[in-house]
């Protein structure tokens, strides 16, 4: 067999190719004719980010008021929402009328190599350099949880790329997670990890402790240095009126302490109506590395924020138990 059939190059052939600097749709977080990952929890605004993104992208707008796009059509495969939710939500964010924004209205359909071909050629005839895939689960019936399953189902938009066609993949997240964890943002996408093996980039977003506020984080980027994690928040000016605003990027310092955060809140949901000196004894059994003064300030905080609560126990004890009306 010679090396034509095998494919086989030598390094000096490699290093006599050029090869184009990365085009970025939105600048930092979602390249051209790349695979990118955004998982979230439930109640995340991921729709709601979804459409912003389509909208500036369709105008050549500022993601944020600060990270540029690539004027390009969208596709967006919406198999959660209705036709008048799209609606609803796409006028409240105040975009018009685009003839650089498709979507498509739910129709049960899985990939296949046939649905992938259809795309590609309406991608290239409608100049759409991406497709949105809302949710994952919702375009097949693999096993989720098995590997070589879900490794089909990661050809599909594998054979996207190779048509240099960009992929936003909606992917949910397991039911434990947030911000600690003791696994990373890519341990947390629900199902194999074939799926997240297999895309360029992955950025992940959650609530943050106010009800309107998101971080958002880059998880995994194969062409560039992860971004610094930001907070987003949702604004609703009115009932027929919203806008997405840039908050602030979150240093390093932050950071932790947000993770340390959302591991106290987890322990307190995982050991309810426990007091103080229980829940530190939880996190040294778990391991969490949280010295006893940052659980009481994290408790503290948690407290403050609403998102906990707590009774009078025995002697000067507080007993916290989670607000579910959080």
């Amino acid at each position: 067999m010679d090396n034509e059939a095998l494919n086989i190059k030598t390094l000096k052939e490699l290093y006599g190719m050029s090869f184009p600097p990365t085009r970025w749709l939105v600048e930092k977080l979602i390249p051209d004719g790349a695979i990118t990952i955004l998982s979230a929890p439930p109640s995340s605004f991921k729709t709601w980010l979804i459409l912003e993104i389509a909208g500036k992208m369709s105008k050549g707008m500022k993601l944020f008021d600060k990270y540029k796009t690539e004027k390009s059509g969208v596709l967006i495969l919406d198999e959660e929402s209705g036709e008048r939710q799209l609606s609803e939500r796409f006028r409240k964010l105040g975009i018009g009328e685009s003839d650089n924004i498709f979507y498509q209205k739910p129709s049960g359909r899985k990939l296949d190599s046939d649905y992938i071909k259809e795309l590609v050629v309406y991608c290239k005839t409608n100049d759409i350099s991406l497709v949105v895939f809302d949710s994952l689960a919702r375009f097949h019936t693999a096993n989720e949880n098995d590997a070589s399953e879900m490794a089909r189902v990661a050809e599909m938009f594998v054979d996207l790329r190779e048509h240099g066609i960009a992929s936003l993949i909606i992917c949910h997240t397991r039911k434990s997670n947030g911000l600690n964890r003791n696994f990373s943002a890519n341990d947390s996408v629900r199902g194999s990890s074939d799926i997240v093996a297999m895309c360029d980039n992955h950025i992940s977003i959650r609530r943050d402790s106010k009800k309107n506020y998101i971080v958002i984080s880059q998880a995994k980027n194969r062409f560039d240095e992860e971004c610094l994690p930001f907070l987003a928040k949702f604004v609703k000016d009115s009932s027929a009126s919203s806008h997405w605003e840039f908050l602030k990027d979150i240093d390093n310092e932050e950071s932790e302490w947000d993770k340390c955060l959302e591991s106290i809140y987890d322990l307190v949901k995982q050991n309810q109506y426990s007091n103080q000196k229980q829940l530190i004894n939880y996190s040294k059994q778990k391991r969490l590395g949280i010295a006893e003064k940052k659980v009481r300030s994290a408790l503290a905080e948690l407290e403050e924020q609403g998102r906990i609560g707590s009774n009078a126990g025995e002697r000067t004890a507080k007993i916290y138990f989670i607000k579910e009306d959080f």
